[in-house]
């Protein structure tokens, strides 16, 4: 994992309020949101563009490769008040799901 600053964001409450919106979404998408997981385990990164996109790591990563989670839509938008997110999760074939 890197570490990185999100000091030079302008507005950057609402910005780390996206991106914890985002990593709910994810967790979400990936049917974690209930279980015991490390948030540092996934991040939201940016393209050059701006378009966000989502990295996992270590148990988040084991999950989206079981399910063949092999690309992600997401989206992030914020006011001064709130922030939402939402988080789609494509499939590359039929997931490997073990009951």
């Amino acid at each position: 994992m890197r570490t990185c600053s999100v000091a030079y964001q302008a507005g950057s409450v609402q910005f780390i309020a996206g991106r914890i919106a985002a990593k709910k979404a994810v967790l979400q998408a990936l049917g974690q949101e209930d279980k015991s997981i490390s948030w540092l385990e996934l991040e939201i990164q940016r393209l050059p563009t701006g378009q966000p996109f989502v990295v996992l790591y270590g148990n988040n990563l084991k999950v989206a490769t079981e399910l063949c989670i092999d690309k992600w839509l997401l989206s992030i938008s914020h006011t001064s008040d709130y922030a939402t997110a939402s988080a789609i999760a494509l499939c590359c074939e039929e997931p490997n799901l073990k009951y």
